[in-house]
Order: C-alpha cells, then sequence, then structure tokens
C-alpha cells in the first residue's frame, strides 16, 4: 500500500495542544499557498484569525497587560494629556508615547493596583475583592513568571474577570 506522506504525517503524530497545531497549520498553509491566486487565498483568512488568537495566547503573562506600565515594568500613573510638565516639551511628548505604547499593551479590562490589608501592592480586578497577584517586590503570576494567557484560560476558576479589551481584538481581528 502506498501513502502520501503528508497523509502519514498527520496520522502518526504525537498529541499536540490546539493551539500548537493551528501554527504549525500556518506554516504548512503558507508554503503551499506560495504564488497561489488571491482569489483562493480568501479561504486562508480563518486560518490567519484563529493564527493570531493562538500568538496572543502565547503572550507570556506581565504586568502590562493588565495595567500601563513602562517596558522596565514600572507603573505609570494615568494620566491627562495636557497636564502641567517639568523639563522640556521633547520629554513630555516622550513620556505621551511612551504612556500611549503601555495603554495599547493593556490587553484587559477592569484591573488595577492597590495595597492590600498587609500594606503589599497588588494587582486587583474590579469584580473581585482579593488580590489577583502581587507586585511588589516584582511581579509574579502564580510561583513563577512562566505563564501565558493560555495558562489563564485553562487553568483559572475566574475566568470571567478577564475580560479581553479593544486592544486585544484588534489584535486578532485586525485586517492584513
Amino acid at each position: 500500500m502506498c501513502y502520501h506522506w503528508g497523509f502519514l504525517n498527520t496520522i502518526i503524530m504525537k498529541p499536540v495542544k490546539v493551539i500548537d497545531f493551528i501554527l504549525n497549520q500556518e506554516k504548512k498553509w503558507n508554503y503551499m499557498s506560495e504564488g497561489l491566486e488571491v482569489s483562493i487565498l480568501k479561504y486562508k483568512r480563518p486560518l490567519i484569525e484563529a493564527t493570531k488568537y493562538c500568538k496572543l495566547l502565547k503572550k507570556p503573562i506581565t504586568l502590562g497587560i493588565f495595567i500601563p506600565c513602562s517596558e522596565s515594568g514600572e507603573i505609570l500613573s494615568e494620566f491627562k494629556e495636557f497636564e502641567y510638565s517639568v523639563g522640556s516639551d521633547e520629554d513630555y511628548n516622550n513620556y505621551l508615547k511612551n504612556h500611549k505604547i503601555a495603554k495599547e499593551g493593556v490587553l484587559f479590562d477592569n484591573f488595577y493596583c492597590k495595597k492590600d490589608d498587609d500594606g503589599k501592592l497588588c494587582l486587583f480586578n474590579k469584580n473581585y475583592e482579593y488580590p489577583i497577584a502581587f507586585i511588589e517586590p516584582t511581579f509574579v503570576w502564580g510561583r513563577t513568571n512562566e505563564f501565558t494567557i493560555e495558562d489563564i484560560v485553562e487553568k483559572n476558576p475566574r475566568l470571567d474577570l478577564f475580560i479581553f479589551n479593544e486592544n486585544a481584538k484588534s489584535q486578532f481581528f485586525k485586517a492584513e
């Protein structure tokens, strides 16, 4: 009996997570679709959106996906664009730019920081009275910082607290 190797590869393989499978299919589609007409490529759209969503789920959990933070992880306070600024206009404009970039990196709604009863700075959700994570001395999600957004989806019993905002949605629904 003769098997096509591509067909055989799809039958004999290790079980993988759906996310990894979709990301692998994107690689295969990109290879197969080279030189195809644009009309055929319209069928690729669901794969593109699924792939973008998978890439979003693979992002590591950082404080910056919950509240605006600088590149070094420092929490940025609420900022009004026309506040009096100390320093040069260039410093002010850089701060504005960095604050805008930080806000675009926030993927979930309803999170804020405050000190808990023990005086430790924590991450809270507006719809939950207990801390979600500790921020001081450093931000830690769980016992390590090796988690991804996918872990929130798979392992968090309070998934209702994690609502994607428009920034997140635009990452997997934006047009190519």
